[in-house]
């Protein structure tokens, strides 16, 4: 796959593809350009029925499965780097994380998330900063939308609503340069 990607002079990737989509330059020149201030809080959830069904590998404890390693492994890749973990909570059933929540640190930044295998498919990110809001929601079926508000008192500085087939799951496509790029509070 590297490669085929290497020969094409594309990026290739089997996860966390999301990295190299448009919105990703988007979502960084909002944050260079100061959008939000400084990054005070993120929060992401990250939700999708997944049927148990013979074989599903998400319902497989003695494989890894579970909620954290399908889907809250994204929420958790967007925060981009690693924190502490304060508090966790989770719904295990035959073994594995049907749901999982919690509440995290990084540096001075609080954070939480949230992920589910049980629970109507849901899948966004918002930053809070200390001039305004950034929110990214996926809606799973190919749209995405990327909304950069200044306060909570005026309308949105940024919009950009995009339709595409193939979208996977572009949620973390604002926290990668979020936390790693931006200076937090304190």
């Amino acid at each position: 796959m590297a490669n085929s990607g290497e020969k094409f002079g594309h990026p290739a990737s089997e996860a966390f593809h999301y990295r190299f989509h448009s919105l990703f330059a988007r979502a960084e020149t909002l944050i260079r350009e100061g959008s939000i201030g400084e990054l005070l809080t993120a929060n992401g959830c990250f939700d999708a029925i997944i049927e148990k069904a013979p074989g599903e590998l998400r319902w497989m404890a003695d494989r890894g499965g579970g909620a954290t390693m399908d889907l809250g492994c994204y929420v958790l890749h967007a925060l981009g780097r690693e924190g502490e973990v304060l508090r966790a909570y989770a719904t295990v059933i035959d073994g594995v994380d049907a749901e999982l929540a919690a509440e995290l640190r990084f540096g001075d930044v609080a954070a939480r998330m949230s992920c589910s295998m049980i629970a109507p498919r849901r899948n966004w990110i918002r930053f809070q900063g200390t001039t305004g809001t950034l929110l990214f929601e996926s809606h799973g079926d190919g749209s995405a939308l990327l909304l950069a508000a200044r306060s909570a008192y005026t309308s949105a500085a940024d919009i950009t609503f995009l339709t595409a087939a193939g979208i996977v799951l572009l949620t973390a496509i604002v926290a990668v340069t979020m936390l790693r790029g931006l200076k937090t509070q304190g």
